[in-house]
């Protein structure tokens, strides 16, 4: 059985959900049973996919350990960096699981938006319109309390893609929510090993002929010192990638 809204959806759809994990050892009990609690032990139609990054906290022993009674979890390693963890975890997911009549949900070992995302996918009238969804913190639905630098930091980032990559998304950097019966992962891979990734699938799905559109999330940010996010400094890492993405 499947919650949405408290109301119970019974054989919706499989659902595969691929979460990069690093550094987050303080938050990823709350996790795994959020994922609990949302989807019912005896639904065996959900996998979730943690790939843990180089941390350097005990994350990945705290997975396995809080994981290691269900088997609808599944833990790999990658290289370090947000995209290796995507790359790896999308190539895992078309190699070694069942993807058909699947829904795939790209998002942060934190939930940030907690199932928003996944709820307001499942309840949109357009849902069989679009290949790939995109949980936006611009969409005008969005329920959002950010600091002051991430907003701009994220409007400029957005422009920029807008500019080079003619790509009309408000924001490229939310969770995606992707129908595995019309997309083909392996086209979608990113290339960056970091936090342009996300914003790479966005550019290639379009490239591709594959229908992309946003729909609205709730989100509360972290407080800064827990977030394994620096915005400043990752940032510029993410505006050199995308010249290189851009000029290559």
């Amino acid at each position: 059985m499947f919650l949405i809204n408290d109301k119970i959806l019974i054989n919706v759809n499989n659902f595969i959900y691929i979460v990069p994990l690093y550094n987050k050892s303080n938050i990823i009990g709350n996790t795994v049973e959020l994922l609990k609690s949302k989807f019912n032990e005896s639904n065996n139609n959900a996998k979730f996919l943690f790939v843990e990054n180089g941390s350097t906290d005990d994350s990945y022993n705290k997975i396995l350990s809080l994981t290691e009674s269900d088997n609808r979890f599944e833990v790999i390693k990658s290289q370090k960096g947000l995209g290796a963890a995507l790359r790896e975890g999308m190539k895992y997911v078309y190699e070694s699981l069942q993807t058909k009549d699947s829904i795939l949900i790209l998002t942060g070992a934190d939930l940030p938006f907690g199932f928003s995302d996944l709820d307001n996918y499942l309840g949109d009238k357009t849902e069989n319109k679009y290949d790939i969804y995109i949980g936006s913190k611009a969409h005008k639905l969005s329920q959002l309390k950010r600091t002051f630098s991430r907003k701009i930091m994220s409007k400029i980032f957005n422009f920029l893609i807008r500019l080079f990559f003619r790509v009309n998304i408000g924001d490229t950097q939310g969770t995606y929510v992707i129908n595995l019966n019309n997309v083909n992962l392996l086209k979608l891979l990113p290339t960056s090993d970091n936090f342009f990734a996300t914003a790479e699938i966005c550019i290639k799905a379009i490239k591709s002929g594959y229908k992309v559109t946003e729909i609205p999330i709730t989100y509360m940010e972290l407080d800064h010192d827990k977030s394994t996010v620096r915005v400043f400094r990752d940032t510029l890492k993410i505006f050199s990638e995308m010249l290189y993405f851009k000029f290559k």
